[in-house]
């Protein structure tokens, strides 16, 4: 009895990730979802050509960085030119993000609110996830990552290799999509205020160079890369060049913040937003007046305070206005989110009982207002059809 109750300790929380990680992907799967978007289509279609001895940039043009091509080369070769490598492989990348935060909420603020964030941002998710098999999904496990590394990194036996990793998912990141490197940018601004504010200059210029160094390391493998395949002036100029004219080409006020505004609108429908908002609110509060409850991360909490605007900044850079873009900014959201959710339980009551109660009904409250239009989206996508393009 007492191996099987040491088991299921164990296992609980992989077990309710994987139902919850299930239940945002199964819509979009092949199994609900015989077509896909035209994203996903277009990564499918250029990691096919890949499987079969072609280049990105020279032989199928695209101006996506080159990692989303390789992954989905990866997911058709495992499951013989099937979709379901694919989905198996999203499936990987969004349980690995899942659990990754889960435990780092559960260490800074406990298990209830790490239940309830992890919950919350898989919820929303399923709202923004547009058919799947996008950029920012497979970097959302990255990002968790980063938040995980830099975490009370100072008392780590390894500083500098946590550092140097950063750089690495970052440079990584960087590479599946240049916007989704809000936390990284986060980090560095964190890092470099505290070192200046101290006078310790030596130490910052030790930090950045080992930050730099893990990024540098992922250019100069792909840049090698492409140079072999003769192809790295194609490369540049699509996956930067291209992007760099395109996003300038939205220069008024109106289409840098569309996409702010359409990524709202589903946060602020589940509720995400909100709790996001009040947790902002009460970090600021607990950073300028040194409250007690910020010790146990304060590492993370100037971090996040500084991410979340570096991260809508990110969004408004290519001027454009898609609900998918606001994945990216999950992992900054869910910390405040957590938050927001800690104050709440620790004035609703002292008894455990009472909490475990409280975040049961709550997350219940969101399952059940959000029933109809998940349903909605699994419907949508099974009809997901676009003849003129196929023809």
């Amino acid at each position: 009895m007492g191996l099987l109750s040491n088991i299921g300790s164990q296992i609980w929380d992989k077990f309710l990730i994987i139902l919850g990680v299930l239940l945002v992907l199964l819509p979009s799967s092949p199994l609900n979802m015989p077509l896909t978007y035209r994203d996903s289509g277009v990564f499918l279609y250029i990691g096919w050509r890949v499987l079969s001895g072609e280049l990105p940039y020279r032989d199928i043009w695209d101006h996506k960085p080159p990692f989303i091509y390789y992954i989905n080369e990866l997911g058709l070769a495992i499951s013989s030119d099937s979709r379901w490598g694919v989905w198996l492989i999203e499936f990987i990348a969004v349980f690995l993000a899942a659990f990754i935060g889960f435990k780092l909420i559960k260490k800074v603020l406990g298990v209830l609110p790490a239940i309830f964030v992890t919950f919350f941002w898989l919820l929303i998710l399923v709202f923004v996830i547009e058919g799947g098999n996008l950029t920012e999904e497979y970097v959302l496990p990255l990002q968790f990552a980063c938040l995980w590394l830099v975490y009370d990194f100072e008392k780590s036996r390894f500083p500098q290799l946590r550092l140097f990793l950063i750089g690495l998912l970052c440079g990584i990141a960087f590479f599946m999509k240049q916007t989704t490197i809000g936390i990284g940018i986060a980090i560095v601004s964190y890092l470099a205020i505290r070192r200046l504010l101290s006078g310790q200059t030596k130490h910052l210029f030790r930090e950045m160079l080992v930050i730099v160094g893990g990024g540098l390391l992922v250019f100069i493998m792909i840049a090698t890369f492409f140079i072999l395949q003769g192809v790295f002036q194609q490369f540049w100029s699509a996956a930067f060049e291209y992007n760099l004219a395109n996003s300038s080409s939205y220069s008024d006020v109106i289409h840098r913040i569309k996409p702010i505004i359409r990524g709202i609108a589903p946060l602020s429908k589940v509720g995400i937003f909100q709790f996001a908002l009040i947790g902002y609110i009460i970090g600021i509060i607990g950073f300028l007046f040194k409250k007690e409850f910020i010790k146990s991360w304060l590492s993370l909490l100037p971090i996040a305070l500084i991410g979340l605007p570096i991260e809508f900044f990110l969004l408004c850079a290519t001027g454009k206005s898609f609900a998918h873009y606001f994945i990216s900014v999950l992992p900054i959201i869910s910390l405040f989110v957590g938050l927001a959710f800690w104050v709440l339980i620790t004035f609703w009551g002292s008894a455990k009982s009472q909490k475990i109660f409280f975040t049961i009904g709550v997350i219940g409250i969101f399952i059940w207002s959000s029933g109809y239009n998940y349903v909605d989206q699994i419907k949508t996508y099974r009809k997901v059809n676009n003849n003129a393009l196929i023809t």
